[in-house]
């Protein structure tokens, strides 16, 4: 993070996506150490931008699909990072194929399961067992994408 004109900081397109949108995962991301800070914003904001893609299902019978539409769009950007395809030009994209295709290429199949969870979201209700599946991928991919973007190894918690 830069210096903005104003004297304060200048936050990156990831950083600011997650300042508006999840105020206390940014605030508790800032007390990880730099770069980590960043990479734990672009992998939250990565997070957000999946939760938005399957909010966007309720309220119209299209929903579920157009929602499985853009979900599938971030499916698609982490098979270009695993096979070192093009980024997209999207503020969040771009970075997370940065990532992805750096410092973390070893974290492609962890997003892949953080994406199959939301695509499990779309198929709500869920019973409990369906439940228990989601909550299992979704919470323990985020977990495991933490640790990779601090540079921890989650093979002792696993």
């Amino acid at each position: 993070m830069s210096e903005a004109p104003s004297g304060g900081p200048q936050l990156s397109a990831p950083a600011e996506l997650v300042r508006r949108f999840d105020p206390d995962l940014f605030h508790a991301a800032l007390f990880a150490p730099e770069p980590a800070r960043e990479r734990l914003m672009v992998l939250a904001a990565f997070d957000i931008e999946l939760s938005r893609a399957t909010a966007k299902a309720g309220g119209v019978a299209e929903g579920p699909m157009l929602a499985a539409m853009r979900v599938q769009f971030w499916q698609d950007r982490l098979e270009a990072a695993a096979n070192n395809g093009p980024a997209a030009a999207h503020e969040v994209a771009g970075p997370l194929h940065s990532l992805l295709t750096g410092q973390l290429c070893a974290a492609v199949p962890i997003a892949s399961r953080l994406v199959e969870a939301r695509m499990l979201e779309l198929q709500t209700p869920f019973d409990d067992d369906g439940f228990d599946a989601w909550a299992d991928t979704r919470f323990t991919s985020w977990y495991r994408l933490s640790l990779a973007a601090l540079g921890l190894d989650d093979r002792a918690g696993a």
